[in-house]
């Protein structure tokens, strides 16, 4: 099922082997997208009154350097010079040993946000699941399955074991 949040954008909802995933993509350009399996999407979700008091200071035309990491290889960014909500997939540049951002992600307009945060009880009463899900990092037994789970710590991962 998909939603429409603003001009040739969505949010479409895919059940794919057992697993529910969330996408939010422009359709006109590919690469304009966020992918979030289950687990990353009830981070996303635990982590809007964040993004709020963000944009809210963003709006009063305040400072703004709000960064978060979503799960795997995602960040959630909000920053004064752009007026929107910027869901980008991130890499590990060995040459230059630090985080990079990749052209894979969406930059959402405070309007497209605004709409996807109206949509989001329709979204959870069609696909209860959704809403029951946990973030990723709630489910680990113990640190050793938390220091090892890409989900929550992909560059890490990289740091420790290749």
């Amino acid at each position: 099922m998909s939603y429409v949040i603003g001009t040739n954008r969505v949010v479409t909802v895919d059940r794919i082997n057992g697993e529910y995933y969330v996408r939010i993509q422009d359709l006109e350009t590919p690469l304009k997208r966020a992918l979030f399996p289950g687990c990353r999407w009830a981070q996303f979700i635990s982590l809007l009154p964040q993004f709020d008091d963000a944009i809210k200071k963003l709006l009063r035309k305040q400072s703004v350097c709000y960064s978060v990491h979503l799960g795997g290889h995602w960040y959630g960014i909000v920053r004064s010079h752009r007026l929107c909500v910027d869901l980008r997939k991130f890499y590990f540049d060995k040459t230059h040993n630090r985080v990079r951002h990749t052209n894979i992600g969406i930059r959402l307009r405070i309007t497209e946000y605004l709409k996807l945060k109206r949509l989001l009880h329709q979204i959870h009463q069609e696909y209860p699941a959704l809403h029951n899900l946990k973030p990723c990092f709630l489910s680990h037994e113990n640190q050793i399955s938390f220091y090892s789970c890409m989900e929550c710590r992909p560059f890490d991962y990289f740091d420790y074991y290749l």
